[in-house]
This record gives structure tokens, C-alpha cells and sequence, in this order.
């Protein structure tokens, strides 16, 4: 039996026959796809709906006609931080799971709570590095908080680069990501990309998203602190007052140079 798999979106790929829709045996696996940078398709989704969304290696073809989307990682040279599925440094972006920092940044002054693990979804917003256009759909997590937030209160986020990455001090690493503010409220943080606690490398950058709106940072440091180790961690410190919470899709990718 043989059901009709449908490519959507205009990515630039095709399947090998140069077609973009093509009968596919029930219970196959998802065909092969050509084009500038297939490699880097790292997954499909619904595009009627993107909350729904497998890896590759997990399709499977029903026995139903269906239309999906590629999402990808983000070029040749990053590499993609995967949602993390538990609390801790497990490989993922983002796991906010720290609610409490250390005392040796004395900058700091409160922290806050925000839910551990969050919401895995797809992020469609910004490109995803400065000189790579292709693949504007990369998964990611959404994080929530339903409090208020106060000037000054913070929380890291608790990720890592992989099983046999390292981040390592002195040398140059460019970690990309995409932020999409979900909620109702404007946001307006200072990030900090650190390595170890809550030790700050530089001065930080100020991201700053009215409700719906989105934006691509790359934060781009060698590291002086820490040591050679696998955590990719971003500090958020609240720079605006909030009173709603926050709803913060973000998805990330690291150059380790």
C-alpha cells in the first residue's frame, strides 16, 4: 500500500526524483531529500500544525496521505543544542533549571523559580547564524513563569554542548540563539553566557521583545573562567520589571571554534 507524502515549504529540497510529492509505501521510512544543505534537515513537522514534529529517524509512513516541513540544524559549522528531556546538564537547549545561583556573583541579588524542563516546541523566527538563511525552523523549548519578575531576579539556564563536545577557556566559541517572546507581557533581560555558576565573563547583552516578537542573538566569547568542560549556560538577569510572567521560546546552537 502506497500513500502520497507531500514536502511543504519552500526550503529548496526535493525528494531524488526532483518531485516534492511522492507515493511512499506504508511503513517506509522518510525518502531521501537533495538540495543545498539536506544534510542539515535534522527533522519533519506538520505545518498545520507545528506543535507536532518527530526526528527522522523516528518516521514511520501512516497509512494516510500527509503533508509535512523540514526543520534543520543550523549550518555546516554549529551545532545544535537538542530540547533536553530532564533536570540537570543534560545535552539540550534549554533546561531552566536553576533557580537558587551561587553567591560569587555578587551582582546579583534574588533569584527566581522558573518551571524545570519547559515545553519542547519549534522556533520559525530569525535565521539561524548571520550567514546562513536556509532552515528558519529549528526546535527549541519554550520556558514559562507565572509569577511576576522584579528588577534584578534571575535564573540560568542548565545545558550542556553534547555528549563529546567540550567548551573550552581561551578559545573563541559563537553560541546562536533565537528568542521568541509568546506571552503577553514586553520582556527586557540582560543575558550572560558563563561557564561555571554564576561567575560573569563580560557585561552581558540586553535583549528586549514585545509580545510576539522575536530576535537572533549570537554572543560570541572565549571563556577566562570555569574550565574545559561541556556547559553552555545562559544567565537572564531582569532588567524590566514584569508582572505577568513570561512565556520565552528559545532555541540554540554553539560554534566551538
Amino acid at each position: 500500500v502506497y500513500k502520497t507524502l507531500t514536502r511543504a515549504e519552500s526550503s529548496g529540497l526535493t525528494f531524488e526524483d526532483g518531485t516534492t510529492s511522492k507515493q511512499v509505501e506504508v511503513g517506509a521510512a522518510f525518502p531521501t531529500l537533495i538540495g543545498e544543505k539536506a544534510n542539515l534537515v535534522a527533522g519533519y513537522y506538520d505545518p498545520a500544525d507545528i506543535t507536532q514534529f518527530s526526528e527522522l529517524y523516528a518516521f514511520v509512513m501512516p497509512n494516510e496521505d500527509i503533508t509535512v516541513a523540514p526543520y534543520f540544524i543550523v549550518s555546516e559549522d554549529h551545532q545544535q543544542l537538542d530540547p533536553a528531556s530532564s533536570y540537570a546538564k543534560a545535552p539540550g537547549c534549554p533546561n531552566p533549571g536553576y533557580g537558587n545561583p551561587q553567591t560569587n556573583a555578587s551582582l546579583y541579588t534574588s533569584s527566581v523559580s522558573i518551571v524545570k524542563g519547559g515545553t519542547t516546541t519549534l522556533m520559525t523566527n530569525g535565521t539561524l547564524s548571520t550567514s546562513d538563511a536556509i532552515g528558519t525552523t529549528q526546535i527549541g523549548r519554550t520556558i514559562s513563569y507565572s509569577g511576576s519578575l522584579a528588577v534584578g531576579q534571575m535564573f540560568r539556564l542548565e545545558t550542556k554542548v553534547g555528549d563529546t563536545a567540550v567548551v573550552t577557556k581561551g578559545v573563541t566559541h559563537e553560541f546562536v540563539y533565537n528568542f521568541e517572546n509568546k506571552g503577553t507581557e514586553k520582556l527586557s533581560f540582560t543575558v550572560y553566557q558563563i561557564n561555571s555558576g554564576t561567575t560573569l565573563e563580560d557585561s552581558g547583552v540586553v535583549i528586549e521583545l514585545d509580545p510576539g516578537e522575536s530576535m537572533t542573538l549570537v554572543y560570541t566569547i572565549a571563556f577566562k573562567n570555569g574550565s574545559d568542560n561541556k556547559n553552555a549556560m545562559l544567565f537572564f538577569k531582569v532588567k524590566e520589571a514584569m508582572t505577568n510572567g513570561m512565556s520565552l521560546g528559545i532555541s540554540a546552537s554553539v560554534n566551538l571554534g
